[in-house]
């Protein structure tokens, strides 16, 4: 009897211990939890509750009365006053130190206040982590950080949908929605808000249904469903009215604003846009103003009063730049361009012009990248679902393993599950390593896609124009009597050839359709031939017909090339030979470039003034881990440029 309840008590505890070491192998990020609520001291002392209150809404009445200094100040001096077992005041102040920031402008700052609000929240297991999510979608959105904005967002429906906090369901879903809009999913963006919609009606939130109707009637106006969307605007605006919810007030008075503008009611469209306007100047929110300023511009270009016009935008290029905000020197740009034409000073108009071009490339270059943004949101969805799917596997696998306990021998039950468990975790991560290549393949097509683009931007527009200046001036300079005239043209002439062969070398390196050791080698030797030839040197060469189809990364191909470049260069300033000898081989995995000319060499006063370009030449084949060798006498000079590639 006794040996039969020591075994018992044994079963006991075994049952008891192997279910602790399940809990932490299986639930590591738990166990972590515990040890940090356990370890972290954040040496703070703890204010009365009543008081600690009254002081917070002295800050957010500070921040939101525009006394943003007094705000920070405030709440800095209650961090210092802070000692001991407050984790949730001390979340709760770096939460509204956020806000603060946010109400500011000074977006990073809050995005940093805020995450550490997160992370205090999540370690004491607070409720209110939800609001700080929303808070962090919006921020993240603001900046233009579409992925980490979803991501946030994402986070805070999760957690309102455990802790059925209806109201946060519906700014989660509504916050993603705006995300999906700014991204042209203006369909799935619609399903969002409609669904917000919904639950801000299960609750009657007025303040979040006024919003949910503003950015439906956003969507309708997008796609041009004019009176769809002004009923909308127009909800949203006497729900506003009623709640005196000034920003929400703000939006809806300028965006029908626009809408008069478009159906040609350009009086009430005046008094709209001058209504938002002093809204937002009065809340200083300052991205808001700048958009309201560029709608009543527009509105002053339509009806004829340029000055007016002329003002507000000069004003808005300024604003722009002070806050930063690209898209709205954007904007800026290309309206002063138009007037300026319009009123027929032509340089003026020239130079908003190519500021609004520079810009406006670059804002291209980040729609393109919409698709990784589309990748890596995606990528995070399908790790978040899988992480889901995997955790319920772990825990049908936990009853699983009782049950064999119970029939089975502990050792035997605890191997057969960690056997298990390494299955699926393996399925999981090769899963998701699968995701990740395919997110990884995608930004290589989107990268290789905008080099060619460049490509054939700097083909197409500079260098048409490099050619049509190169024919414009050989008529003028066919037509000149004048004999130093004609040597100011031949100079003239020369640069303009010197300036398209450099065009000519940037299109090369930019295309990937030249990443080829064989496309490297014959471009190097038609590069030599024609320099060569223009100045009355022979050129003697040999190039490698055995090529293997190895491609060159981008910085190898770029290095190899200048190296060449320099060499011939130096050939035609200071060798003063009549003959040059160039080969290109692949031996032993080795490709080797090398350049002789019979010219005088280099004594080592030459050597000092060319210095400059050997030492670039070294620097570039040091940079790609290649060898540079340089040797001379009296009879010319040989370098050789040189790269092991395995085949």
């Amino acid at each position: 009897m006794n040996i039969i309840c020591s075994t018992n008590d044994l079963v006991r505890f075994l049952f008891v211990f192997l279910g602790f070491l399940f809990s932490i192998e299986l639930y590591p990020s738990t166990a972590q939890q515990l040890l940090i609520s356990k370890t972290i001291d954040f040496s703070f002392k703890k204010i009365p509750d009543k008081k600690f209150d009254s002081i917070t809404e002295v800050i957010g009445n500070y921040a939101d009365d525009l006394q943003y200094e007094k705000a920070i100040v405030l709440s800095d001096s209650i961090f210092e006053s802070l000692n001991d077992n407050s984790s949730k005041q001390l979340a709760k102040l770096y939460h509204l130190k956020g806000y603060v920031y946010h109400r500011k402008g000074d977006l990073f700052n809050a995005i940093a206040m805020y995450e550490k609000a997160v992370e205090i929240r999540n370690n004491i297991k607070d409720k209110e982590v939800v609001i700080t999510y929303l808070n962090l979608g919006k921020s993240y959105y603001d900046i233009g950080d579409y992925v980490r904005s979803i991501q946030e967002y994402e986070k805070g429906l999760q957690l309102s949908k455990k802790y059925r906090d209806i109201s946060n369901i519906g700014s989660s879903l509504s916050g993603i929605g705006v995300v999906l809009s700014d991204q042209g999913k203006r369909q799935e963006a619609l399903n969002f808000f409609k669904e917000s919609l919904s639950n801000d009606k299960k609750i009657k939130d007025s303040v979040n249904i006024s919003r949910s109707y503003y950015d439906i009637g956003e969507i309708k106006y997008l796609v041009r469903e004019m009176d769809s969307a002004k009923i909308y605007f127009e909800m949203a605006n006497e729900i506003a009215l009623m709640q005196k919810d000034e920003y929400l007030q703000s939006y809806c008075v300028t965006r029908m604003g626009t809408l008069e503008v478009m159906k040609g009611n350009y009086s009430s469209a005046e008094k709209y846009l001058l209504q938002g306007l002093e809204i937002r100047n009065r809340l200083q929110y300052p991205i808001e103003i700048i958009f309201t300023k560029v709608e009543l511009a527009k509105l002053y270009v339509k009806i004829g009063e340029l000055n007016k016009a002329e003002r507000l935008l000069l004003e808005v290029l300024k604003d722009s730049k002070s806050t930063p905000f690209l898209k709205g020197e954007y904007m800026a740009n290309e309206l002063l361009s138009e007037l300026n034409e319009k009123e027929g000073n032509y340089l003026d108009a020239l130079k908003y012009h190519k500021e609004f071009s520079v810009i406006g490339d670059s804002l291209k270059f980040n729609k393109n990248n919409s698709e990784i943004e589309n990748a890596y949101t995606r990528l995070q969805i399908e790790k978040h679902t899988q992480e889901v799917v995997f955790k319920q596997k772990q825990q049908r696998q936990i009853y699983l393993s009782l049950l064999l306990f119970v029939s089975c021998s502990a050792i035997g039950g605890t191997g057969y599950l960690i056997k298990l468990r390494k299955g699926t975790k393996r399925k999981y991560e090769y899963k998701i390593r699968q995701k990740e290549l395919e997110v990884e393949k995608q930004i290589l097509l989107q990268l290789d896609e905008e080099r060619r683009r460049i490509s054939r931007d700097v083909h197409d527009d500079l260098g048409s124009s490099i050619s049509g200046i190169k024919l414009l001036s050989e008529i003028i300079y066919k037509k000149t009597k004048d004999e130093e005239l004609k040597k100011e043209h031949e100079r003239l002439l020369s640069m303009q050839l010197e300036t398209s062969q450099k065009i000519r070398d940037i299109i090369w390196v930019l295309n990937n359709d030249n990443n080829s050791i064989e496309s490297l080698a014959w471009y190097c030797h038609n590069y030599a031939e024609s320099m060569l030839k223009s100045f009355s040197i022979n050129l003697d060469s040999y190039v490698d017909e055995d090529m293997p189809p190895i491609n060159i990364d981008n910085e190898s191909r770029k290095s190899f090339f200048l190296c060449v470049k320099e060499a011939i260069n130096n050939i035609l300033k200071h060798s003063k030979g009549d003959n040059v000898f160039l080969s290109i081989s692949f031996i032993e995995n080795e490709f080797k470039i090398c350049i002789q000319d019979n010219g005088k060499g280099m004594e080592k006063s030459l050597r000092t003034e060319q210095g400059f370009g050997l030492k670039n030449m070294k620097k570039r084949m040091d940079l790609i881990n290649g060898v540079f060798n340089l040797e001379t006498n009296l009879t010319g000079t040989k370098v050789c440029f040189s790269k092991k590639y395995p085949k």
